[in-house]
């Protein structure tokens, strides 16, 4: 499970650097610690919800 988070999260910070990379360069490096910094949290519904918020 917690694999398949990880892939899910990159695969997201991916998607995101290489649509916004051209006008908010800040994004990717944003998602990229936001990202490590929830991998090591249990709650993952906690991780969906503040995803989905930060777009």
């Amino acid at each position: 499970m917690q694999t398949t988070n990880v892939y899910y999260s990159r695969q997201i910070n991916s998607l995101a650097c290489s649509r916004e990379v051209k006008l908010h360069n800040h994004i990717c490096f944003d998602l990229f610690f936001f990202f490590e910094f929830f991998q090591a949290q249990k709650n993952e519904l906690t991780r969906i919800d503040l995803i989905v918020m930060s777009f």
